[in-house]
């Protein structure tokens, strides 16, 4: 997943833009109508200009436990988060995409909801992947624990506070005194070469991270095009009575079928 973290440093430089385009606005008025202009900047713009961060998307949110009715019961990696895949389910409990995994492999690929609820939230592993706190994924994206909260009280979650904790996992530095060791390098073994296999699978894993996050603003901004190839790419039916759907009616569909909301 492709992912643009907003600095501080552009949403000052949004601010001003905003600040300049009021400012401009006010100026034209004044002209128009003869009012002062730096009394109405002043009285407008006394509290200054806020830009806020889009609103963070549920799946987006930490695992808490709770199945979302209606949604596909595969577990996604989701950047460490191991959380529910929010495509909705068509065969039996899966989404499209999952369960043509499902076919090839036999299994999902990072498991399903019934093993995730199985274990403590911060305890889930899939082979030698295990799940990170949300305070690793908060600060990879630049987010602040009160939008956090916020956000989570907009969808009715209770993050556990433990989420917010870094953990080191493995076993703890102890110090000893002892000799200098002698390196000596290992023989190379039919162990030490991972399988074809196992690279194929990494690579893929890191495709799927930079897969682009989606959101109300973004897909109201596809042409008909892109619409239709994320649809098909996403399983979500692009037909209706026979005819392909587009336009506006389409992008409607996407947002409906991915929960997305529009931004306040």
């Amino acid at each position: 997943m492709i992912s643009a973290t907003m600095t501080n440093a552009f949403i000052a430089a949004t601010s001003s833009i905003a600040k300049a385009a009021v400012e401009e606005a006010i100026a034209k008025l004044s002209a128009r109508y003869g009012f002062d202009a730096t009394e109405a900047s002043n009285f407008l713009l006394s509290g200054g200009i806020e830009v806020k961060k889009p609103r963070i998307l549920e799946q987006n949110l930490p695992w808490n436990g709770k199945v979302r009715v209606g949604c596909c019961s595969a577990v996604l990696k989701n950047k460490g988060l191991f959380t529910q895949c929010p495509l909705t389910k068509k065969n039996g409990d899966l989404c499209g995409k999952c369960d043509r995994y499902f076919q090839m492999h036999g299994t999902t690929r990072f498991g399903t909801m019934e093993q995730r609820l199985a274990c403590p939230a911060l305890e889930y592993t899939v082979g030698k992947q295990v799940v990170v706190p949300y305070i690793v994924y908060m600060e990879k994206n630049n987010l602040t624990r009160a939008e956090v909260e916020e956000a989570a009280a907009e969808y009715g979650i209770t993050i556990d506070p433990e989420q917010y904790v870094k953990t080191k996992r493995g076993r703890p530095n102890i110090v000893r005194e002892m000799a200098a060791p002698v390196f000596e390098p290992p023989e190379v073994t039919e162990e030490l070469i991972p399988p074809p296999e196992e690279v194929e699978e990494e690579e893929q894993e890191e495709q799927e991270e930079v897969e682009e996050e989606i959101t109300y603003a973004k897909v109201m901004k596809f042409t008909v095009t892109e619409a239709r190839a994320f649809a098909e790419k996403h399983d979500i039916e692009i037909k209706k009575d026979g005819k392909i759907i587009k336009g506006t009616e389409l992008k409607n569909i996407i947002i409906e079928t991915l929960g997305l909301a529009p931004p306040t």
